[in-house]
């Protein structure tokens, strides 16, 4: 493609097979008196190039071809991509769930067997305390005691005297 200025100003983009057409067109088949340069024809030059051209053109075709399905598909794994990791997160989330509520489930009955051995300990652990502070009570008792043994003895002893 060339690109040339019209007389208006505006940018025209021109094939080469676009002007060898033109030119045709305008010389009515005198092409080679007009386009003849000494012993080189740039008409010859420019279907030689128009021939190499085609050939360059299937290939580059082929490998433009090539790179816009790479393209695409590129596109495609990354447009899909975010929707891929969420079916993989589904997937993941539906095989492992399961396992997790029965482990939750072993967990809760877990804390409720610990939560009632720490309210057995405690409460046995402030039964022992109050012991420790009913110490005087059982004191009074054991000298009590020992009073009552002691009249019991001089009761049975003056009994016995009698």
């Amino acid at each position: 493609m060339r690109s040339r200025k019209a007389p208006s100003g505006i940018k025209i983009e021109v094939s080469i097979d676009e002007a060898i057409i033109a030119l045709r067109r305008k010389d009515n088949g005198r092409k080679k008196d007009v386009i003849t340069h000494g012993g080189d024809s740039l008409y010859n030059r420019m279907t030689t190039a128009n021939l190499f051209r085609e050939a360059q053109d299937e290939e580059l075709d082929h490998k433009v071809k090539k790179v816009t399905e790479k393209i695409s598909e590129s596109m495609n794994i990354v447009a899909n991509e975010p929707s891929l990791a969420f079916f993989r997160i589904q997937e993941h989330v539906r095989k492992s769930l399961p396992q997790l509520v029965e482990q939750k489930h072993e967990v809760l009955e877990t804390q409720q067997l610990v939560q009632g051995a720490s309210f057995d300990t405690e409460y046995a652990n402030n039964t022992v305390k109050e012991l420790h502070k009913s110490d005087t009570h059982f004191q009074n008792i054991q000298d009590l005691l020992k009073n009552a043994i002691f009249m019991k003895q001089q009761i049975d002893y003056q009994n016995d005297r009698r």
